[in-house]
């Protein structure tokens, strides 16, 4: 647990101080970064947008999972910068993880396997 960060962008006001709080945690790559979307306006693709923009590699790994423990569960292991561009919508139950950039020499699969 203390290499993972919990962040949500649920029950705030306005949304930039996580945005910020994500953005400084991603950059200092020391923790596996789990982040709860805004359900409807601020969505797993949203959220790698800013992370690019932000300075964050484009090639890092993501990994989104929705539903979790429910019909329909699914993950998707890609990088930010095929999440900034996907097409296909969210569940609002979905869940996005940046694992921290140490295993970066190991294929994705290797590092998702070792969360």
């Amino acid at each position: 647990m203390e290499d993972t960060l919990f962040l949500t962008l649920h029950a705030r006001e306005g949304i930039q101080a996580a945005q910020e709080e994500i953005l400084v945690a991603a950059a200092a790559g020391k923790r596996n970064l789990i982040i709860l979307p805004l359900p409807w306006s601020f969505m797993p693709p949203q959220i790698a947008s800013m992370l690019i923009e932000g300075g964050i590699a484009g090639e890092r790994p993501v990994i989104v999972y929705q539903k979790l423990t429910l019909p329909g569960e699914s993950t998707i292991r890609t990088i930010l910068e095929r999440l900034a561009e996907w097409l296909d919508e969210f569940s609002d139950l979905s869940i996005v993880v940046l694992p921290h950039p140490s295993s970066m020499s190991t294929s994705v699969n290797e590092r998702v396997s070792s969360l």
